[in-house]
């Protein structure tokens, strides 16, 4: 019978959704502020679930400034998960460049929420991270926290989404098309925002911001992480003078603006450097994200 049980809770395990398993932490951190709205001070929340199982849960609140350490149990939740993501979108309240997030949701993508500039030039603060899904590949999830200063308060959302993921979307006919670098360049929905997505001659897509060369350290950081990722699933592993370059990228990085990180934003670059260093077979790339770690880590002890 105690055996019987163990096979059972063995193979409930196997079958729970990919919030069970992977980027646990924010993925707890959201339901338990979505689950608490007395405490939270939400006072508007949208739940949008569709036909095929995609879903986006926003939750919009107001606080009194001197109870926002309420939110840091969520801010911490995306650094502990951050490098579980295969982008991220950090954007702090004084960052003056056109950088955005337009994030495509719903069944068919029909859907989209608008992150950052125009919408808001500045003044808001954004933490975003994309998450594939590893219980069904055509699908990814987006975790999110939004938050200004209006007076006396601290506003803004937290959201949490899952639903496919643009980078897995052919392009279809009606979609307008143009020519960039060789490769074919999407828009989707220029109406309303324009998500863009690029596609190699492949097929392959990539959901990308439209936007100027970020200021933010670790969102430039996210930028770099994301594209060594993604190269190093393409298996393109053969061609190191673009690993080189984006592992000498992230090292230039570290060393000018290393300093201007938060500690548990060091944290979260360490622990991407670690994980990439661990998937990469060249001992002098190796090398690389050796010394950034080196530097990162310097320059936390100051």
């Amino acid at each position: 019978m105690k055996r019987m049980i163990k096979v059972i809770a063995v193979a409930a395990a196997t079958l729970m959704p990919l919030s069970a398993a992977a980027q646990k932490n924010i993925n707890n951190a959201v339901d338990a502020f979505g689950s608490n709205k007395a405490k939270y001070g939400i006072w508007k929340e949208t739940n949008e679930k569709n036909p095929q199982g995609a879903y986006c849960n926003i939750y919009q609140f107001r606080l009194p400034k001197k109870e926002e350490n309420k939110l840091d149990f969520v801010r911490k939740a995306f650094y502990q998960d951050a490098s579980d993501a295969y982008d991220v979108f950090v954007k702090k309240a004084n960052d003056k460049t056109r950088s955005y997030r337009s994030i495509a949701y719903g069944d068919n993508l029909e859907k989209r929420l608008w992150f950052g500039w125009p919408t808001t030039k500045r003044g808001r603060n954004y933490l975003f991270m994309f998450v594939e899904s590893k219980q069904d590949s055509d699908y990814r999830y987006v975790y999110g926290l939004e938050w200004y200063y209006d007076g006396k308060d601290v506003e803004g959302s937290v959201v949490k989404i899952y639903s496919k993921n643009p980078k897995k979307v052919k392009s279809s006919k009606s979609l307008s098309t143009q020519k960039l670098s060789g490769k074919k360049l999407t828009s989707i929905d220029a109406q309303n925002g324009s998500t863009t997505i690029l596609h190699d001659r492949e097929g392959r897509t990539m959901e990308m911001s439209p936007a100027s060369s970020p200021s933010d350290p670790i969102q430039q950081f996210g930028n770099l992480r994301a594209a060594y990722k993604n190269s190093l699933r393409e298996r393109n592993i053969r061609n190191t003078t673009l690993f080189t370059g984006l592992a000498n990228s992230i090292l230039d990085l570290c060393k000018k603006k290393g300093a201007q990180m938060s500690v548990a934003e060091k944290q979260l670059c360490v622990e991407g450097l670690k994980e990439m260093q661990q998937d990469t077979p060249d001992k002098f790339i190796k090398g690389i994200f050796d010394v950034a770690v080196g530097v990162l880590n310097n320059n936390a002890e100051k």
